[in-house]
């Protein structure tokens, strides 16, 4: 072999080399998925504590647009391994149908350090890399002083996070072996931090009395709330019950999403995962930052009351026309539509829904009091106004609904005029 030869031999060889080091994981950019099956699947997750697999089916055409998306990701990644897995395998599917319910492809799950987590988020590189650095990292992050808990959640996270996050403050306790059990399996979600030693300034603005302490802290463009959940041995002294885990995962599991926010596709996702009632307001895009002031000051007081049995929301008509429309029937381009409309919604278990319309009183258009909301939420909790129901076979439930609701008022108005003629006619016998 001529020198030539060799030497552009070994140029080649240094630059896949280097291709490789660059992508830190080893990987060229392009190269093919390791592909697993389920023979090899169970063991590979024990070698790996950080993989990424995406259950994918040969004719299904999003799974082989998504493909090289994730080649790309597996050549960037640092921490998890990128590998599919053919889940319309008849052998495979006792693990991708049986144990991790796929039903719909491509569906990608993560898995780290022992618990897995879906990605829901757009199938775009950047995106899923996100996704991962996040589950990469420690699940309760360190942090190093009273500074860094002002930048905590990051910055760029807080614009788009819909969950709450939280801190522990206080050395080691069972309580914070609790959250780290606790967090494992929401890291894909929100934040958990660790501040070892607050100052007392730090703890009285928390409204902390004791350490340890857990602080749930949402710090949303249009809500802000904090919840403190005292674990430290002078305020359960009493409670013989007490058990570390169990309060722990109460404590994050009710204030893990707020009760208020401003409708996203996350957001909304977030809101009907609380399983309560979503009071919405309906504006347009020219009135909703007054409304989203308005109604966010309205409900301050209420929300206290009402959290364990309905959540609060704004949404912009205009944006989501197609969905209010085909959902609700609410067509906020007609001309006779009110600029402003209450919805009382509730996402049902089988994937349908079912609502509550209510107008307004008042006339204003931008402006809610306390005293309307606080109607709007009785009127909508009782039975007075019966619910619709939407999505599919909606005509069915809401014909059964009609017949039981009509069968109600006949058998009530039979039951009074029992009592009127009937039971007047014995009263008159006995005076006889």
């Amino acid at each position: 072999m001529s020198v030539g030869r060799l030497a552009r031999l070994a140029a080649l060889v240094a630059a896949v080399s280097l291709a490789a080091l660059a992508s830190g994981s080893g990987l060229v950019e392009g190269a093919p998925l390791m592909e697993l099956n389920h023979e090899n699947f169970t063991e590979y997750l024990h070698q790996n504590p950080y993989v990424l697999v995406s259950f994918y089916a040969p004719w299904c055409g999003h799974c082989k647009k998504l493909e090289p998306k994730l080649e790309k990701v597996a050549a960037r990644t640092d921490t998890f391994k990128v590998v599919k897995f053919d889940a319309d395998n008849f052998y495979n599917k006792k693990i991708s149908r049986d144990k991790y319910d796929v039903k719909s492809f491509p569906r990608v799950i993560a898995f780290a350090e022992g618990s897995h987590f879906k990605y829901q988020g757009p199938r775009e590189e950047g995106a899923i890399l996100g996704f991962l650095k996040k589950l990469g990292q420690d699940t309760v992050l360190e942090l190093p002083n009273e500074f860094a808990l002002t930048k905590f959640p990051p910055a760029e996270e807080k614009k788009i996070n819909v969950h709450t996050s939280f801190v522990y403050l206080g050395g080691m306790s069972e309580e914070y072996k609790s959250l780290l059990r606790v967090a494992r399996d929401r890291k894909d979600t929100t934040w958990f931090g660790r501040l070892t030693h607050p100052s007392r300034a730090l703890l009285d603005r928390l409204g902390v009395k004791e350490l340890p302490a857990i602080v749930a802290k949402f710090d949303g463009e249009h809500y802000r709330e904090t919840e403190v959940l005292e674990v430290a041995e002078n305020s359960r002294a009493d409670d013989e019950d007490y058990d570390p885990d169990a309060s722990v995962r109460e404590f994050v599991d009710s204030h893990f999403t707020p009760p208020f926010h401003v409708i996203t596709p996350p957001a909304f996702g977030a809101l009907r995962a609380r399983n309560l009632p979503v009071l919405m307001v309906v504006t347009d895009k020219s009135r909703q930052d007054k409304v989203v002031k308005s109604f966010s000051k309205a409900v301050a007081d209420l929300i206290p009351q009402y959290r364990d049995r309905v959540s609060f929301a704004v949404i912009n008509g205009e944006e989501y026309h197609s969905w209010l429309y085909y959902e609700f029937g609410v067509d906020m381009t007609s001309e006779a539509s009110p600029a402003l409309r209450y919805i009382l919604y509730q996402s049902l278990e089988d994937g349908t829904g079912r609502m509550k319309q209510f107008n307004p009183e008042t006339k204003n258009k931008v402006s809610i009091k306390e005293e309307e909301a606080r109607r709007m939420l009785e009127l909508g909790l009782s039975e007075e106004v019966p619910w619709t129901f939407t999505g599919e076979m909606a005509w069915a439930r809401n014909a059964r609904a009609k017949v039981k609701a009509f069968a109600t008022k006949v058998y009530k108005r039979i039951t009074n005029l029992y009592a009127v003629y009937v039971k007047g006619a014995n009263v008159e016998a006995k005076e006889l």
